[in-house]
């Protein structure tokens, strides 16, 4: 439902929950309900309706099972709706009335209700005022215009039926709503001319069209009027309608200047034929950096003896091609483990074959930007799919390198004990089964305070590989001195299902920061592979082993304290090329975090550069240790890495996070906020009153946080009869009672 209701709001028609039917019954509870599955959930009703996605997202996260209601009129871009109500018990036959008026109707976006009625939908021009209102146009067709509106699929009926697109008419699949025909206005509307012209006849634009537009549109800033006025002409010169309007709007909306009024009015003020095309807007895009993810090459065709170009383009595969076809020795450990695997599973190969060289390479090597090669790496998959080999794998390599010390142990009990571990051994791997068992298990009320150390020293740990880490002050010394490490670069190799991992997630994990540190590999979806019937030992390669040798070798130390002293690590720098595709990486990935209306996926976002630039340093390591460059090819496979598997968690993890006290701790802030009504809650009282003060300070700021960028409440300076308040609010307060 939420992302449907986001859907419509990207089209321009605003949105707002309203009550559904459980049980046969309005989820509103009372027996005598009138409008079953119809009433508003908002406190205004369609005057809260909104095409913010930050609003929509929240509404529908907290009422998931909530109908979808559209308010017709102005507010949704004049779109104007006409229901056909059909109820024979009552002697109401809306079709066949329909039938009588109906002169000519063009094909539009039509709604069959889950009553047994239709929704035809049409928008009407800007010089006519009209009003909704029932049996309109005779006996059982009712208009929904200004002041209504109505329920879009896949809302609930009380029939038991849900609401549906007519087969041939769905918005979702680019159907445009058209024009409204004059005969059904006329004598129903103040301000109709006669001589109405008909709207040029609507052309949408293809999928893929749509797609290069909005990564333009991420490079543009709305917040300049004159370029959004560019950016409306050229979008309003494709003659796409309904479907151009909603890229305007979807793109508009990420300034604080957006006005759902404004942008309707000025849409129909603007000439389609003011000569501003769409490659203006991919014009202004470039200057800002952008590169066109879909680039064209020229194919020479002969048609009728002339030899003309025709532009193709060029098409991303879905799964990376190179993906599992890594640099120098990092392919050798991939094949050595899908060689001795019962089931070889080269996501599960890879992400060990990471783990381990970034282990070996530890407080050696760093990048241009001095991050170290420390990975925090978790594979998802089903159970019994493979996942335990891979561990067994890097144990044998570790094991014929004489390196076991490099491996960690299976579980980590406490912080302190992580520290001592990590003190013995600076550049460590821990490879962690039923990972999401173990997450789950440090969020226990009774889990302890040394569960409760583990995850902040490992988050702590994550950002600490190029400083010193000042351990923890113990009130007796002696016993339990102050641990510091310098320069620890600790490495996950974790295992898991997705049932366990994803039901282990919070809203909190996520804010916090936990979630954007791992770099996730979910395999639950992709091909498995077949177990043999019998496996050979084969022994470790020796160019695995000659690798691993000789980056110990390359060491260099000051100090005479053996694990412990300053490491100077050799720094690997980029070649142009590669330099230029992590700068235009970059540049995407804070636009994509702008463009972003979800907090979790913001965070998530934050860390795909980082995770990309440490993976590109392991390429350049694996691949000559004698000419230690990050080439293009390195580069271009690391970021593919990252965003290939960044861009899969998003789209698995937006329904899976779980409602945890962190949600709870979101409630009860909001309702305590919500409580205090037009006075709202100032920095002060938060500090002071309950049930805010139940609270850590760092969870509190926390917690506001993430309330005000979810659009629920935000801070505002109230007028008194005495000095200024500023104070925190509820969102629709503020609307109501229009605050300075």
């Amino acid at each position: 439902m939420m992302q449907l209701a986001l859907a419509y709001a990207s089209f321009g028609w605003a949105v707002f929950p309203v009550h559904s039917i459980r049980n046969g019954k309005c989820t509103c509870g009372r027996k005598a309900c009138t409008s079953p599955g119809k009433h508003p959930l908002t406190k205004h009703g369609f005057k809260d309706a909104t095409t913010d996605p930050a609003i929509v997202a929240t509404w529908w996260k907290k009422q998931p099972w909530a109908n979808i209601a559209i308010a017709t009129g102005i507010k949704s871009g004049r779109l104007m709706v006409i229901d056909l109500d059909c109820k024979p018990d009552k002697g109401i036959d809306g079709e066949e009335t329909w039938r009588q008026l109906d002169e000519k109707t063009p094909d539009t976006v039509e709604v069959l209700t889950g009553g047994g009625g239709r929704h035809l939908y049409f928008t009407y021009p800007d010089n006519v005022d009209l009003k909704s209102g029932t049996n309109v146009l005779g006996p059982g067709v009712d208009i929904r215009a200004e002041n209504g509106y109505v329920l879009v699929p896949p809302s609930l009926h009380a029939s038991g039926k849900r609401y549906e697109w007519e087969a041939s008419s769905d918005p979702i699949d680019g159907v445009p709503v058209a024009p409204a025909p004059l005969w059904s206005m006329n004598g129903h509307a103040k301000g109709v001319q006669p001589t109405i012209e008909t709207i040029n006849p609507t052309e949408l634009l293809p999928a893929v069209k749509v797609n290069e537009l909005r990564s333009a549109l991420a490079f543009i800033s709305s917040d300049d009027r004159d370029i959004w006025l560019k950016v409306g002409m050229a979008l309003k010169s494709t003659n796409a309608g309904q479907q151009a309007y909603g890229i305007w709007t979807e793109w508009s909306q990420q300034s604080s200047k957006y006005d759902p009024r404004d942008q309707q009015k000025t849409w129909h003020s603007i000439d389609s034929s003011r000569g501003v095309s769409l490659s203006t807007i991919f014009w202004m895009a470039k200057q800002n950096g952008w590169v066109d993810p879909n680039p064209v090459v020229a194919v020479n065709t002969i048609e009728n003896g002339v030899n003309d170009p025709v532009i193709a383009p060029i098409v991303e595969e879905t799964v990376p091609m190179n993906l599992y076809n890594p640099p120098g020795v990092l392919k050798s450990i991939l094949d050595y483990i899908l060689q001795t695997a019962y089931i070889p599973q080269p996501p599960y190969a890879l992400n060990a074959a990471l783990s381990l060289a970034a282990t070996v390479l530890g407080r050696r090597y760093c990048g241009e930007t001095k991050l170290r090669t420390n990975l925090y790496i978790v594979s998802i998959g089903t159970t019994g799919s493979g996942k335990e080999h891979p561990r067994e794998a890097i144990r044998s390599i570790l094991d014929s390198a004489d390196c076991d010390h490099l491996d960690g142990g299976e579980n980590i009990a406490s912080g302190q004990g992580l520290l001592t571990r990590v003190s013995i051994n600076p550049s460590i791997m821990f490879q962690l089964d039923e990972f999401g068992l173990w997450m789950k298990s440090l969020q226990q009320k009774n889990s302890g305070r040394y569960n409760g150390e583990i995850m902040p020293t490992l988050m702590k740990l994550y950002t600490s590989t190029n400083t010193k880490y000042k351990g923890t002050e113990y009130a007796n010394q002696r016993e339990r001195p102050r641990v510091d490490l310098t320069f620890p670069c600790v490495n996950i190799h974790a295992t898991t299902t997705g049932e366990t991992f994803y039901s282990s997630l919070s809203s909190a994990e996520v804010v916090n920061g936990c979630l954007n540190r791992l770099l996730v590999v979910d395999t639950t979806d992709m091909p498995e592979g077949e177990e043999r019937e019998s496996i050979k030992d084969i022994a470790v390669p020796p160019e695995i082993i000659g690798w691993i040798e000789e980056v110990i070798k390359q060491e260099r130390t000051r100090g005479n304290l053996k694990g412990l002293s300053d490491c100077a690590p050799i720094r690997i720098s980029k070649s142009p090329e590669a330099h230029k595709l992590f700068v235009q990486f970059l540049r995407e990935s804070k636009a994509r975090r702008k463009a972003e209306t979800n907090l979790e996926n913001i965070y998530i976002l934050r860390r795909m550069y980082e995770k990309a630039d440490k993976i590109a340093t392991i390429c350049a390591c694996a691949e000559d240790l004698d000419r230690l460059i990050v080439t293009k090819e390195h580069a271009e496979w690391a970021i593919q890495f990252v965003t290939y598997h960044t861009n899969r968690l998003l789209r698995l993890i937006i329904d899976r996070i779980a409602d945890t006290p962190f949600e709870q701790s979101l409630n009860d802030f909001y309702r305590a906020i919500t409580d205090r009504g037009e006075r709202g809650v100032t920095v002060r009282e938060l500090n002071r009153d309950k049930p805010f003060r139940a609270y850590p300070p760092r969870d509190r700021g926390q917690i506001v946080e993430t309330l005000v960028k979810s659009g629920q409440i935000s801070l505002m300076e109230l007028k008194t009869a005495g000095r200024k308040r500023i104070a925190y609010i509820p969102v629709n307060a503020e609307e109501d009672n229009h605050h300075e």
